[in-house]
């Protein structure tokens, strides 16, 4: 709880023998990144497991990819308010028999789980559930091409510019996994409050800029016209 953890090559955190439960919350696990203040690549940190978990929460976080061993096992996955991110060669979520639960989950990658409830989650990357049967994909996004299990409208999305609809997908900047004014209203309105889909969800700042819409309309003398700034 309240960790940052870097590596300056890629790197793993490992979860070794048996555990009924493992709870990461308020921590960030560097997903690494393009250069530090010297130009050197920043690498990137990894949660890897080499036994078995009966269930791996994470909550409040900003975390590098998640995989396990060969013979290893996570038998549940709970992700809340957090963003996943990776920048190497493989699946930002690899637990392809594991049972996942995500709510307000921003997943920077591609994605591989057995099975899938989903509540206001933004994948930008192929998103691939082995068992559909089971499961939901509620008032979430991820690209065309994935297998997810029974959704809602707007479920699958063409992502070929989802680069612009971020903020920045850089750790470390200040708009960092946010999404910014380019990105459709089927995801920055998504969720079932009305608030946008992804990490930020609870913030609700797309209600409270309406909030602040009415407001300024209701006290602007009139002939006036506003100008909302957003610094980040």
């Amino acid at each position: 709880d309240g960790l940052w953890i870097g590596a300056t090559a890629n790197a793993a955190i490992v979860l070794r023998g048996d555990y009924e439960s493992v709870i990461i919350r308020n921590c960030t696990l560097d997903p690494g990144g393009d250069q530090d203040i010297t130009g050197a690549a920043i690498g990137t940190l990894r949660i890897r497991v080499e036994g078995h978990v009966e269930q791996l929460m994470i909550d409040h976080c900003i975390i590098g990819p998640i995989g396990v061993d060969p013979g290893a096992l996570v038998e549940q996955l709970m992700v809340t308010d957090t963003i996943v991110q990776c920048r190497v060669a493989a699946p930002a979520i690899d637990l392809e028999t594991t049972a996942g639960c995500l709510e307000r989950v921003t997943v920077l990658g591609d994605t591989v789980l057995h099975t899938l409830q989903a509540m206001e989650v933004l994948m930008t990357g192929i998103t691939t559930i082995t068992d559909t049967q089971q499961g939901c994909f509620r008032y979430s996004a991820a690209p065309l091409g994935s297998r997810v299990p029974r959704a809602f409208p707007y479920a699958l999305q063409d992502f070929a510019r989802a680069e612009e609809w971020f903020t920045s997908m850089e750790f470390g900047q200040p708009g960092y996994g946010q999404l910014s004014a380019a990105a459709p209203m089927e995801i920055a309105r998504g969720a079932e409050n009305g608030s946008e889909i992804g990490a930020y969800a609870s913030l609700l700042n797309p209600i409270k800029l309406d909030s602040l819409h009415i407001k300024v309309a209701e006290y602007m003398p009139f002939g006036l016209i506003p100008l909302f700034i957003f610094e980040t």
